[in-house]
């Protein structure tokens, strides 16, 4: 995905933002942050700026989930690393957060990759 598009779906999803007062809408946005988050530091960096916000916000725990995702650039598995690379980052950066990350299974997938999604939750203690 090239620069000019990223930013043309990044505006879109701050207008979304400013006009969405309603919380399950919120979930409408997922598919556009899909788009700009495909590669393993992207998530990194994400998961990173949603623990700074909270932190700033005086949040001292929170509990965070993501169902992990393949993409073009990146394993489930790589998912799953970039995720908890990101939370060991923020403990350097934000030491009065203490998060932990949940792994959740999308109801859609198949049995397999559902297993797949629990053998990452087991291996990495997540």
């Amino acid at each position: 995905m090239n620069t000019t598009e990223s930013r043309r779906i990044w505006r879109r999803g701050q207008n979304f933002l400013v006009n969405c007062t309603i919380f399950c809408r919120a979930f409408e946005l997922f598919p556009l942050i899909q788009q700009l988050v495909v590669k393993s530091e992207d998530v990194t960096q994400v998961t990173i700026e949603v623990i700074r916000e909270f932190s700033e916000e005086n949040v001292v725990y929170l509990e965070l989930r993501s169902t992990p995702r393949q993409t073009t650039f990146m394993s489930k598995e790589e998912y799953v690393k970039a995720l908890i690379t990101g939370v060991v980052q923020s403990r350097q950066l934000f030491p009065n957060i203490c998060v932990r990350f949940l792994l959740s299974i999308d109801r859609r997938q198949t049995v397999e990759e559902a297993e797949e999604t629990l053998k990452l939750a087991l291996r990495y203690g997540m």
